[in-house]
């Protein structure tokens, strides 16, 4: 099992060497001190835990500090890419060592958001979580900024006739009606809405905020129709298994929305974000504050 750091013997030093901030400058002891004595590592990586046993320490604690799930998940496959590639003690890992395995991602052909997440993850562990501090002065990689695929109301009514099924056609509707995120839409249950005030509340959307949205009449029709087959108990969109206690994954959802743009013939590379940048649009262009949109979408600026 892995020894946890007493909280009363903080470490203060790396292979030796001071903590350095981010531009290079030895840190102030007593600015080092107050960082450590106010978080301690979760695994003391001098006593060379099995890997197996870092990763499982890791996601833990990041189940206990509420970090979304997606987020977990992405950090623990790059952690297990990650010690699988390092062969070294593992309270030895150092700056070269990231820049090392960064270098073969980049070479690889892994993109600049696959990178960001990479370094994230092994900042947040290996630095916050084991106190190496191995990855400060490392910055994210540039992100390319490219404009967002924007439909016409023509386009989104071709997306939604092409729809198959009835749950693709709410799917693709709420997505559009909404501007719900992805996770967001996938997440909804019967008793978020409230039909009398046509209000949606969206739980625990991102930054585990609370909002509300509108629910526009465009949805009652065929809410309906599943509504007398759901009974309205449980999510809006049940797993495929027909489990009320599970929702759709973002993943199917995804792929309800590709086949509707293949089967409509639309060339443009939609997405289920691009109906939310469509709704977005459409009511700029309708008039509507910019301040009311942002709150919609819960954005904070």
């Amino acid at each position: 099992m892995s020894r946890l750091v007493a909280p009363d013997a903080p470490r203060l030093y790396t292979n030796g060497q001071p903590w350095r901030d981010a531009r290079g400058r030895d840190g102030p002891r007593h600015a080092v001190e107050t960082e450590f004595k106010a978080e301690h590592a979760i695994v003391d990586l001098s006593t060379q835990p099995p890997k197996p046993l870092v990763v499982k320490c890791l996601v833990r604690e990041l189940r206990i500090r509420f970090y979304a799930a997606s987020t977990i998940k992405n950090y623990r496959s790059a952690w297990v890419c990650f010690l699988r590639w390092y062969r070294g003690p593992l309270d030895q890992i150092d700056q070269e060592d990231i820049r090392e395995y960064l270098e073969l991602l980049v070479n690889g052909g892994a993109s600049a958001s696959e990178v960001s997440v990479t370094l994230s993850a092994l900042r947040t562990g290996l630095d916050k979580f084991c106190l190496l501090r191995c990855t400060v002065g490392l910055v994210s990689p540039r992100k390319s900024k490219q404009l967002p695929v924007v439909m016409s109301k023509k386009e989104v009514q071709r997306m939604m006739e092409a729809a198959r099924t009835l749950r693709d056609k709410l799917l693709l509707t709420v997505l559009y009606a909404t501007g719900l995120r992805v996770a967001e839409v996938a997440r909804l249950q019967w008793s978020d809405f409230d039909f009398d005030r046509q209000q949606i509340r969206v739980q625990l959307g991102k930054g585990k905020k609370d909002r509300y949205v509108m629910l526009a009449d465009d949805l009652l029709p065929l809410m309906r129709q599943l509504w007398r087959r759901t009974k309205g108990v449980g999510y809006l969109f049940p797993s495929e298994g027909r489990r009320v206690d599970r929702h759709l994954s973002p993943r199917t959802i995804q792929r309800a929305v590709k086949q509707a743009r293949i089967l409509s013939g639309i060339g443009k590379a939609v997405t289920p974000h691009s109906f939310r940048h469509s709704f977005a649009t459409h009511l700029i262009e309708s008039g509507t504050d910019i301040r009311f949109i942002q709150k919609l979408l819960g954005h904070t600026n």
